[in-house]
């Protein structure tokens, strides 16, 4: 509208000038292209300054999306952990935990605990596995995890298979029965421990050593036991035979869902608080 009434008065102007109509066309020409680019320029000022808000408006979207996803993702965890700690009562293997204080190098005290129980006169020492993104993933869930450790070192060897030419070298072979009666056999790969550090060779002074880590397999001895236990609050007992050497097992029966082990997970993996902030 406003490029018509310039045109238009323009021609009016210079229809009162004694020209030609070639001449009235040559002076006002410059002035239509100014018109011209200053509309353009407005055009595109106009379309870049919706696309921005536009782009913000998607971004804004987005940010709330992925805070609103987050949020879900922190409740779901926080059920998942509550349902988790009611597998735990007042039965089961009682753990016992012992700090130990000590004293640098400057004077100051350094604190390590250490939790353990005992079966048969045997000691068993208890780690935490907080997390363990691959074996949580093929979980589906860090709660679908067993997360303790078990580690103990007995009197005498255990059979591990230290034949080089075996496709199970380094490997001992369990049975295990868990609290509904189901019974299954699966096997632990011991070579991180019974070897030198080098990988060379086995160190008969570790065959006495055992150490179980739950990795999600369908016969993971404790990861079955914890979900039977999800199933039935009466399952929760295990009893893994492991072989000696020579012959015969050493029986680990036990009932890792005592309150004890669940106070354990709550101070080393739990939300932190003023009780077990370390």
């Amino acid at each position: 509208m406003k490029l018509f009434i310039l045109i238009t008065s323009l021609i009016f102007i210079s229809t009162n000038i004694e020209s030609g109509p070639f001449d009235k066309l040559k002076d006002i020409a410059p002035v239509i292209d100014l018109v011209k680019k200053e509309e353009e320029k407005k055009k595109k000022e106009e379309a870049e300054k919706k696309k921005k808000e536009e782009a913000e408006r998607k971004k804004k979207e987005e940010e709330i999306k992925r805070l609103e996803k987050q949020k879900q993702a922190k409740l779901k965890e926080k059920e998942s952990l509550e349902n988790f700690y009611k597998l735990f009562n007042e039965k089961g293997t009682e753990l016992t935990t012992e700090t130990t204080v000590t004293l640098d190098g400057f004077g100051d005290e350094l604190k390590s605990e250490s939790s353990y129980f005992f079966i048969n006169n045997q000691k068993y020492d208890v780690v935490v596995i907080c997390t363990d993104d691959l074996a949580d993933y093929i979980a589906g869930g860090k709660y679908n995890r067993f997360p303790f450790g078990i580690y103990a070192e007995f009197p005498e060897k255990l059979d591990y298979n230290i034949d080089r030419q075996s496709p199970f070298y380094g490997t001992i072979f369990l049975n295990f029965k868990l609290g509904s009666g189901r019974k299954e056999r699966t096997s632990k790969v011991g070579t991180t421990y019974i070897m030198n550090s080098s990988g060379t060779s086995v160190l008969f002074s570790n065959l006495n050593k055992f150490y179980s880590v739950t990795l999600y397999d369908e016969l993971d001895p404790f990861n079955l036991n914890l979900s039977e236990r999800k199933n039935s609050m009466s399952n929760g007992e295990i009893n893994i035979l492991i072989p000696k050497k020579s012959s015969g097992n050493y029986s680990l029966k036990f009932n890792p869902f005592h309150n004890s082990w669940a106070e354990l997970h709550k101070r080393k993996c739990g939300p932190k608080t003023a009780d077990n902030e370390s």
